[in-house]
């Protein structure tokens, strides 16, 4: 049975390079924030279903990927659909791939040519990574192409840089051990290269989550945690330009200080960002730290504390055109709820920002726009009561000012989760769960900036709590 309500999307989704911008004029926060559109149902009521992941190619058209449970079986259908720029309307869901065994990682990534690639780990007694792309202007996505194949394969993420070239990362398990392997491809058409393994870490150690980097000369930087018996320290090799093989693996963390759960990101400018948790030194805390790589350097700055966390998930590091930073996180305070805060293009970091209103039992998307606008979207209780049920809200980022968060679902739900996607001239799509029995559900979506008459949302909006 599909087990609803367990993905956090931080956890399976970096986009690594955002797409060129389209426009760099600056957009004012009621043109980012709406109005969104009435919201229409993208499945049916009968089927157990389930939101992975929704993404913006650069020429507008929206792509969502879903899971649909084959009835009286424990199959997965992979399906994705796509909705042309601009409309309302979306198209019917096309099946890619039959899962047979859980949920695995699924991602979504538009490419600077338009395209859009899809890749998943399809599991078996041999697990097989791979990949589907819809190339601009096409109506009917690629058969499959293997990445790689061999056992317990997991952790799979992926980049595209504005060259075309993409690259994927991912765990490979053996034993009490892990590995860091990695394979490329040049272009939307290209083939992928034969898998390379990135660390060097001895049996008893383990790696978290890859992450990986495409500048815009076209080298990589592939970055992960290395869980030693008395160490966590980040990881990070690179591949230069033109280079044939990777650098040997070097610490980025103070040797000294555990460190983990990296993330990380970059904008079109070529401006990078790493982000992780770590102990503050002067007080024992846990905070926020963050290295900054400027555009054109192969070497990151010192670590820059962002503030204080307990218990932090995934935090998805933003990068504008202009190279302003934003964070997005779900932590602990009096309460689990969406954080945020800014790094300005001088360097100098906000303070943390609180997002949500209610609690937030882990779930969040958070995407960044070709001209900057920040879209977040996030589940959260209706009400002080957690029997009240779930709803799917959203807040956006522009011009320095975050709007007030609006509740997207219809009602609350007793499963609620949510995607969003930014879009060209600050407009939104987002793609959210709401359960209909104890085991089907239903996905519905909205979107900003829609052709037509788009009547006023009808949820109403929440205010804002700092």
């Amino acid at each position: 049975m599909l087990a609803l309500g367990i993905v956090a999307s931080g956890a399976v989704a970096t986009n690594a390079n955002a797409a060129a911008p389209e426009s760099t004029s600056a957009r004012t926060l009621a043109e980012a924030d709406g109005p969104w559109s009435a919201p229409t149902a993208l499945t049916g009521t009968t089927d157990i279903v389930d939101v992975i992941d929704v993404r913006t190619a650069t020429d507008g058209t929206v792509v969502a990927a879903m899971y649909r449970e084959i009835p009286a079986t424990s199959e997965l259908e992979l399906r994705v659909a796509v909705r042309p720029a601009a409309s309302a309307t979306w198209g019917t869901p096309t099946v890619i791939d039959t899962l047979h065994a859980g949920r695995e990682t699924v991602q979504l990534l538009p490419a600077p040519d338009g395209s859009v690639t899809l890749t998943w780990v399809r599991a078996g007694s041999q697990n097989t990574i791979r990949t589907s792309t819809l190339t601009a202007g096409a109506t009917a996505w690629s058969s499959p192409v293997d990445i790689a194949q061999g056992t317990r394969f997991f952790d799979v993420t992926t980049a595209i840089g504005a060259s075309g070239k993409a690259v994927a990362v991912w765990n490979q398990s053996s034993g009490r051990a892990t590995q860091i392997y990695a394979s490329e491809r040049d272009g939307a058409n290209g083939a992928w290269s034969p898998a390379v393994r990135l660390d060097n870490t001895p049996a008893e150690v383990q790696e978290s989550v890859p992450q990986v980097l495409v500048a815009a000369d076209g080298s990589l930087t592939a970055v992960w945690t290395e869980y030693g018996a008395e160490t966590r320290r980040i990881k990070a090799v690179d591949k230069p330009a033109g280079a044939t093989g990777w650098t040997a693996p070097r610490t980025l963390s103070a040797p000294a200080s555990p460190a983990y759960g990296v993330r990380a990101g970059a904008g079109p400018g070529g401006e990078a960002v790493l982000v992780w948790t770590a102990p503050d030194d002067t007080d024992g805390t846990t905070v926020l730290e963050a290295v900054v790589r400027p555009a054109g350097s192969g070497e990151w700055g010192p670590a820059e504390a962002v503030g204080p966390v307990d218990s932090a998930l995934a935090p998805q590091p933003l990068v504008a055109p202009d190279g302003e930073i934003t964070l997005v996180w779900v932590d602990w305070r009096d309460t689990y709820g969406v954080r945020t805060a800014t790094r300005s293009t001088t360097g100098e970091w906000s303070g943390v920002q609180t997002l949500s209103t209610e609690y937030v039992p882990e779930q969040f998307d958070a995407e960044i726009g070709p001209d900057g606008t920040v879209q977040a979207g996030w589940v959260q209780n209706s009400g002080p009561d957690d029997e009240e049920g779930r709803v799917f809200l959203h807040a956006a980022r522009a011009d320095g000012v975050w709007s007030a968060p609006t509740q997207l679902s219809r009602q609350p739900s007793a499963v609620a989760i949510g995607q969003v996607a930014g879009g060209p001239e600050g407009r939104a799509t987002a793609v959210w769960h709401e359960s209909v029995g104890d085991f089907t559900g239903q996905l519905w979506t909205a979107g900003t900036g829609l052709t037509g008459p788009v009547p006023e949302p009808s949820a109403k909006s929440s205010e804002r709590r700092d």
